[in-house]
């Protein structure tokens, strides 16, 4: 035995093309491809559709000439890693109202920091505005003070200084 008749051939990858076509013909035959039956007559008929279709597919002439058992791995094939992709989101742990994942604990830890953060901002506008009105009101009192005790404010006479209107007599 040769070396090189140990090896087989291998076929080329499907094509996209390929693909889909592979798909809309199983779709076309679905009603007996993907029925449950395994008893004689439902194998010869799946046996028979999957002839009918390997034709169909290779009438096409896409690339590559593919066989009825070839079609059929392929199908197969991407049916399963279909099934697994699956799985494998539905396995990916979901947080339940009695236990919540670590991400969820996080961003609930961020959201309540800056909610703090609002409240704090908002907290010191209030003292800020508190204590202009709390200065405003003592400028208020101090000038009814020295109304009653008839007494000028420094800065009026300041003012009045700078105008020229003060006149020492």
């Amino acid at each position: 035995m040769s070396l090189s008749s140990s090896y087989q051939t291998r076929y080329p990858v499907f094509k996209k093309e390929e693909l889909h076509l592979l798909a809309s013909l199983v779709n076309k035959y679905s009603h007996i491809l993907e029925r449950k039956r395994s008893n004689a007559t439902a194998v010869k008929q799946k046996k028979c559709f999957w002839d009918k279709l390997a034709a169909e597919f290779n009438s096409q002439g896409l690339y590559v000439y593919r066989s009825v058992e070839k079609l059929k791995k392929r199908y197969y094939n991407g049916k399963n890693d279909k099934i697994a992709e699956q799985k494998a989101q539905n396995s990916i742990p979901i947080s339940t109202p009695n236990k919540p994942n670590y991400d969820s604990l996080l961003l609930q830890e961020a959201e309540l920091r800056v909610k703090r953060q609002h409240l704090l901002i908002a907290q010191d506008k209030m003292l800020f505005e508190l204590a202009v009105q709390e200065k405003k009101l003592k400028v208020q009192l101090t000038e009814e003070n020295l109304k009653r005790n008839n007494v000028i404010p420094l800065v009026m006479v300041k003012k009045e200084f700078q105008e020229g209107n003060l006149h020492t007599d």
